[in-house]
């Protein structure tokens, strides 16, 4: 392991609890169990609001025909702040205070994607949803020279693979009682 991930480990929670102390010390005990005890309810609701308002904000970025994946990386940026208010501390409450505002959470979500996933090259197409059983109308990507799609030699223009693919929703399909095998042990 990583000696700074080691030291950050051991450091960070005895930092917290030495300015947790000061901080008693200065501003009083009753002061500073109801300045935790705050963040915590404040954290456990962010937390809760970012949980249930994360996929409805996915279904909106969809419809207007965005990719849903910003909307799902800032709320989970503001969960993850939540989650740091609810563990006791200074630092922690600071950082989970500063994950709140959009702002922040824009540039430390570039950072993070930029550190950790090194994406060269993602393009998403949208294609509109079709009733199920019909095909779609008009050229697939690949096969029409004007739009993006894969190519042989690769495109000059950068733009990555296509990824085609079907589904079938579940819940449209009709249900059919399943008839008895007959050669089944149950004869009733």
């Amino acid at each position: 392991m990583n000696f700074v991930v080691i030291l950050l480990i051991f450091a960070v929670p005895m930092l917290e609890l030495g300015l947790l102390i000061k901080f008693g010390q200065n501003v009083g005990f009753w002061w500073t169990m109801l300045l935790i005890i705050g963040t915590g309810i404040l954290g456990a609701t962010i937390i809760s609001h970012e949980g249930l308002s994360a996929p409805i904000k996915a279904q909106e970025a969809m419809r207007r025909g965005e990719a849903p994946v910003p909307k799902m990386f800032d709320s989970a940026l503001a969960a993850a702040g939540g989650v740091l208010l609810i563990t006791p501390g200074l630092i922690g409450d600071g950082l989970g205070l500063l994950l709140q505002v959009p702002l922040v959470r824009r540039v430390v979500g570039r950072w993070l994607v930029q550190r950790f996933f090194r994406i060269e090259d993602v393009t998403v197409h949208r294609q509109p949803a079709m009733a199920p059983g019909t095909e779609p109308r008009g050229p697939r990507p690949g096969n029409d020279p004007m739009r993006p799609g894969p190519k042989a030699s690769g495109s000059p223009r950068g733009d990555g693979p296509v990824i085609d693919g079907e589904f079938e929703r579940i819940d449209e399909r009709p249900s059919t009682p399943k008839k008895p095998h007959p050669n089944s042990l149950d004869k009733s």
